[in-house]
């Protein structure tokens, strides 16, 4: 499933129709914009019109079985429950209009594509009237898809809101390790919820001893969860390794750190948060694509809100192509406000939200290319202020305002002054620096 663009109206802060193009070649879609600009609202704008196929796609996933290509009423009343549960609500829409629409449309691997549609009456306005259950065309997009493999590969659709991190109550669940489903609590907007990863965990770890003991062979590892902890050691770098369940005095998910043994609560935010995102993912390829040599490199589409959450600026330059490298078929959406996450990627990759507008990096007026850029130059373009503090910009604007009145002496005191505060290497300085010696050669 690759995600092909997606057109907004109405939805949220967005009131005339936004329209995103999804990159190519496995770029990920990375959305930029200062707090309220609407990053949050793409990505459940996306997570909104996908669950109906998602639900679809769970029901299959249980069965085993294409679905039957009738509709059955009272199946469909139950499941439009649940479907309308994960969509569009009357505060989605925007607040001078009456109805919000939503469309995305997708592509599959027999090159046909597809649109999947949100549509939301404000039934405040419109008293009397039902809400539209969309079940039924996406019932019928979901039994395509399936239909199209004689033994469909399902595909990893899942959201990671910017609450994200590990809590006790999760860890609570390794005492009950249990099986879980692809797409359970795949599209939650709350919380992320952890538990089933850790029960998972638990439970396919349980099987994995099981099978060490039966065949006595001590080197045994389960598939599925060498694979998981493949991609949560590759995410979190070399210093991680021997992630594992302590069972004994008392049962906790414990690693190495630098040698020494942790329980995950003892890591940083920002490492239980990309542990717990690594592994939730991972599990869910592993699920999906049972039996394959190679589950990570399944596919999908994965929507995170604030990549850079927590993470430390050295984690912030690696975190994306850590992502593409341990799942390389994954179609990322994500969204942040890191320059040096900016840095690392092609303008093909970057949109940037403005005044309830969507606007193409690479179709930017003054030609902005982020690879590389520098960090002033990417907050001057998303609308920052200059890195400098206001006050050092305002001494440097002085001191460069003397040299061009020709105060050579107040204008080298001045100089001097600033450098014992600031770092005297920074180029700023030594631009003024050279400006004074030309002053003074001139003179």
């Amino acid at each position: 499933m690759q995600l092909k663009s997606l057109s907004i109206e109405g939805f949220r802060g967005f009131k005339d129709r936004q329209e995103i193009i999804f990159p190519e070649n496995g770029e990920p879609l990375v959305i930029l914009g200062v707090n309220g600009a609407g990053k949050t609202a793409v990505l459940e704008a996306i997570r909104a019109a996908v669950a109906p196929f998602v639900l679809d796609l769970e029901d299959y996933h249980y069965t085993n079985e294409l679905p039957d290509s009738t509709i059955d009423p009272e199946k469909y009343l139950k499941r439009a429950k649940k479907e309308l549960a994960l969509q569009l609500t009357a505060n989605d829409i925007h607040i001078s209009l009456k109805q919000a629409k939503i469309n995305l449309r997708w592509g599959h691997q027999s090159g046909d594509s597809s649109v999947l549609t949100g549509e939301q009456l404000d039934l405040r306005r419109y008293k009397g009237l039902e809400i539209q259950a969309l079940s039924y065309g996406t019932y019928r997009m979901a039994l395509e898809f399936l239909d199209k493999e004689k033994k469909p590969k399902l595909p990893v659709i899942s959201y990671y809101a910017s609450d994200r991190n590990i809590r006790e109550s999760s860890l609570a669940f390794l005492e009950e390790g249990s099986e879980t489903s692809l797409y359970t609590n795949a599209l939650t907007t709350g919380p992320v919820n952890f538990k089933r990863f850790f029960s998972w965990y638990r439970f396919t770890e349980d099987i994995e001893n099981e099978q060490r003991l039966g065949q006595e062979d001590f080197s045994y590892k389960h598939p599925q969860l060498e694979a998981v902890r493949q991609a949560i050691m590759q995410m979190m770098g070399d210093e991680f390794k021997d992630l594992r369940i302590q069972r004994s005095p008392y049962v906790d998910m414990i690693l190495k750190k630098q040698g020494a043994q942790l329980s995950v609560m003892q890591l940083s935010s920002g490492e239980k948060a990309l542990l717990a995102l690594a592994g939730d993912l991972a599990m869910r390829l592993a699920l999906a694509n049972e039996g394959e040599e190679h589950p990570l490199r399944g596919t999908g589409v994965v929507m995170i809100d604030e990549i850079d959450l927590h993470l430390h600026p050295s984690w912030q330059r690696k975190v994306v192509s850590r992502l593409r490298q341990t799942f390389p078929n994954i179609q990322f959406i994500l969204t942040t406000h890191s320059p040096l996450i900016i840095n690392r990627l092609p303008a093909e990759s970057l949109y940037y939200l403005d005044n309830q507008q969507c606007f193409a990096a690479k179709d930017a007026p003054e030609q902005f290319r982020s690879y590389g850029a520098n960090i002033a130059k990417i907050l001057s373009w998303q609308g920052g202020e200059h890195i400098l503090h206001q006050a050092v910009t305002e001494a440097i604007n002085e001191i460069g305002m003397l040299i061009q009145d020709d105060e050579i002496e107040a204008a080298k005191a001045a100089l001097n002054e600033l450098k014992s505060k600031i770092d005297p290497n920074h180029p700023d300085l030594v631009n003024l620096e050279t400006d004074l010696e030309l002053k003074v050669v001139g003179n």
